[in-house]
């Protein structure tokens, strides 16, 4: 409604006011963990452990008692500030436990999958060649033996940039294989994220 003696088009004129984002000073994730305690936390320049899923570092741009409440307060930064989407999914800040990081649905990118297919049976090294930063599921998988994760070759039947691609498009072969193994292709050691 206009002031008393104001044209609707100058009222539209008006700058309306714009919420500026919070964000923290880079924490480690343990700081984080003390400083919000059992609070869902958003994140952003995420320094992670290994190019892995555990967090070494980074900044808080948004907290709460509730995912949701994180969201809503991390939402002025992600449409204000340039970031990855997969940056700012919420956390769970549990002491002594790693980060678990949950996307929101409405900010994760959606990933197309193709084609269900099986490959020929391949070493880590020819599916790190074949599909490499990615990840894989694999199937068929003939290990070295039972105290780690290194194998001789296996099959696979899911790729993709994103975690739940591969295993999307592996959904066809869930009857035929009982298990299969989940993988981010990288050079060196393998390393199975849970």
């Amino acid at each position: 409604m206009a002031p008393q003696g104001a044209k609707a088009e100058d009222v539209m004129a008006q700058p309306q006011p714009v919420e500026a984002p919070f964000i923290s000073e880079r924490l480690t994730w343990d700081e984080i963990c003390e400083r919000y305690r059992y609070q869902w936390v958003c994140l952003v320049e995420i320094d992670r452990i290994d190019d892995g899923f555990e967090v070494h570092s980074a900044r808080v741009v948004g907290q709460g008692n509730t995912r949701q409440e994180a969201l809503d307060q991390a939402r002025p930064f992600h449409t204000q500030v340039p970031t990855p989407d997969h940056e700012i999914a919420p956390y769970l800040s549990r002491p002594f436990v790693p980060p678990k990081r949950q996307v929101a649905p409405e900010w994760e990118t959606i990933e197309r999958v193709g084609e269900p297919f099986i490959s020929e049976p391949l070493t880590w090294e020819q599916i790190c060649d074949r599909y490499p930063n990615e990840w894989v599921c694999l199937v068929e998988v003939d290990k070295i033996s039972n105290r780690d994760f290194n194998f001789r070759t296996a099959r696979v039947v899911g790729h993709g940039k994103t975690r739940w691609a591969p295993i999307e498009q592996a959904r066809p072969f869930r009857d035929q294989y009982r298990s299969m193994a989940h993988h981010f292709t990288r050079r060196g050691a393998l390393r199975r994220v849970p």
